[in-house]
């Protein structure tokens, strides 16, 4: 695949306008490309935090967190709070804070240059979703501010545990949401989209759980 780089040089001759109509469009596909690579890496940090925090997960592989306590804690905090909470604001937030200049609402505002029927049921859709996403944000929240007052990360787990389903939501959500305006762009159908993240998902399951058998096994093993 030629890059970005490449195809301009290549159309220096022609007109400004038209070089700034396909820059344009170049800036599109590469910010659409990302977000789809953003649903990844919020599908996987929820994947693996899911698998760590789900009881019965915790009930099987206990000895394997209590033996690899300093690192299976810290990584589901880093998971939830600096992997899917921080993700979900570069796609959803306005105010991204400098994460990237193209969140979902500027790639809508895309869509309404060439189809404002379609951007409307778009904008439609995230709006029915916002009350999703604020819980997200109000959990996000709240974990920053009692983990400010030290809590523990039990206590931290117990602060979640009743909003997981929401989580799970807010990830089918987003999901959907960027496959949509993928396609909705031109930059990869919707079914494309979706495949990719599916297979990211079972691929990240399957791998999470062949650490933890492994790390399990291991401690089993005669001394």
């Amino acid at each position: 695949m030629r890059t970005a780089s490449e195809i301009m040089t290549d159309l220096r001759d022609l007109p400004p306008r038209d070089r700034d109509e396909i820059r344009h469009w170049l800036d599109i596909h590469q910010d659409t490309q990302e977000i789809i690579e953003l649903a990844v890496r919020l599908t996987q940090c929820y994947k693996i935090w899911w698998m760590l925090m789900d009881k019965q997960n915790v009930e099987k592989y206990r000895k394997v967190r209590n033996e690899y306590k300093d690192f299976f804690e810290p990584l589901a905090h880093v998971l939830l709070w600096e992997g899917f909470f921080v993700i979900c604001a570069q796609i959803f937030d306005r105010d991204s804070r400098g994460y990237r200049s193209k969140h979902i609402h500027a790639l809508i505002a895309e869509v309404r240059l060439n189809n404002p029927t379609l951007a409307t049921t778009l904008e439609a859709e995230v709006n029915k979703a916002k009350p999703l996403l604020e819980t997200v944000r109000s959990v996000r929240n709240k974990i920053s501010a009692h983990r400010q007052a030290g809590v523990s990360p039990e206590q931290e787990l117990k602060l979640i545990e009743p909003k997981m389903r929401d989580l799970g939501e807010a990830l089918q959500f987003a999901q959907e949401i960027v496959c949509k305006i993928a396609e909705a762009l031109s930059i990869a159908t919707a079914s494309d989209a979706r495949q990719r993240i599916s297979i990211c998902q079972a691929s990240t399951h399957n791998a999470t759980f062949q650490v933890l058998e492994a790390l399990d096994r291991d401690l089993q093993r005669p001394r």
